[in-house]
C-alpha cells in the first residue's frame, strides 16, 4: 500500500490556480488519475491499494474539489483540461496514461483529442461520449439549480450511493469530500456537465483506449459504451456485470488489474 502517508502536494499553474496532488513514484509512463464529479483524488484509494503496475502516479484534486482552489467560476471541460495540461507538463514533461472516471473521463477524452502527443493512453471509467442528450445528467443539473438552501447531507449520500456495498469508512471519506464543495461549484459543473458533448472529437484521438463499464450503471448506458467505442480508433471495451457506475469503488482489484494489463 504504497500510496498510505504519502504527503499531500500543492501545484499552482501559470493563471494561479492551486491544485493539491499525491505523487507515487515509479517507472514511466506516469499514470494521471482524474476523479469524478463532486469526489477527490481520495476517490482512486481502493484502486491504489490494489495496483502494482509500478509506474508513477499523479492524483489530482480537480479545481473546486477536495482541497484544490475553488474559484467563483472555470468549470467548463477546457477548465480542467488547462489545468491538467499545465499539471503534466510541468511534473512529466512527456506524455502519460490518463485514467479518468466520469467527469475525469470526459477530460482526459478532450486531452486526448486535443493534445495527443501528449496522451499515451486512456482508460476511461463511467464514462461515455456525450452528456449532452443524457436524461440523468440533465436532472441532477436541474435538482442541483433548484435547491434554495444549498447541499444537504442528505443530498450527497444519495448522490453518492454505490450500487454495491463498499468499505463504510471509504464511504464516509467520500461523503465528507464531497461536502468540500461550495454550492457554486456543485451548481457550475452540473451545469457546465450537462453541455459536454465530446462527439465531435473523438474521431481526432489515436491514444490506445480502454473502457470499463459497469453494467448496473445508472448515468451511462449499455448504447453508451457501443457509440463511443465507435467513434474510438483504437478502443477496447470491458464489461463488469455486477456493478454500477463507481466501478473503482465496487470493484477495486478489477480495475487495478485491468489498469495494470494495460500498462503492461
Amino acid at each position: 500500500m504504497r500510496f498510505l502517508n504519502v504527503p499531500e502536494k500543492r501545484f499552482t499553474t501559470p493563471s494561479g490556480q492551486v491544485l493539491t496532488y499525491t505523487d507515487l513514484p515509479g517507472h514511466s509512463p506516469c499514470v494521471i488519475f482524474l476523479h469524478g464529479f463532486a469526489d477527490s483524488r481520495h476517490s482512486f484509494d481502493r484502486v491504489l491499494e490494489c495496483l502494482k503496475s509500478g509506474n508513477r502516479c499523479l492524483v489530482p484534486d480537480l479545481r473546486g474539489h477536495g482541497n484544490s482552489g475553488k474559484p467563483d467560476s472555470g468549470y467548463a471541460l477546457e477548465d480542467f483540461c488547462r489545468d491538467i495540461e499545465y499539471f503534466q507538463d510541468s511534473l512529466t514533461g512527456s506524455a502519460s496514461v490518463l485514467v479518468g472516471h466520469s467527469l475525469g473521463s470526459f477530460i482526459a477524452q478532450s486531452m486526448a483529442a486535443e493534445m495527443p502527443e501528449s496522451v499515451e493512453g486512456l482508460i476511461l471509467i463511467g464514462t461515455a461520449a456525450c452528456c449532452a442528450d443524457n436524461e440523468v445528467v440533465r436532472d441532477l443539473r436541474d435538482e442541483i439549480c433548484a435547491l434554495p438552501d444549498g447541499i444537504s447531507e442528505t443530498f450527497i449520500r444519495e448522490f453518492q450511493k454505490p450500487s454495491l456495498p463498499v468499505p463504510r469508512d471509504f464511504l464516509e471519506k467520500m461523503i465528507a469530500e464531497s461536502k468540500k464543495l461550495p454550492f457554486h461549484v456543485w451548481r457550475e459543473c452540473s451545469a457546465e456537465l450537462a453541455h459536454a458533448d465530446n462527439r465531435p472529437l473523438l474521431g481526432r484521438i489515436r491514444a490506445k483506449t480502454l473502457v470499463l463499464h459497469g453494467i448496473k450503471d445508472s448515468v451511462f448506458s449499455v448504447a453508451d459504451q457501443d457509440e463511443l467505442l465507435a467513434a474510438l480508433p483504437h478502443s477496447s471495451l470491458v464489461r463488469c456485470a455486477d456493478c454500477g457506475h463507481a466501478l473503482h469503488w465496487e470493484k477495486p482489484e478489477f480495475t487495478a488489474r485491468r489498469i495494470a494489463e494495460f500498462l503492461n
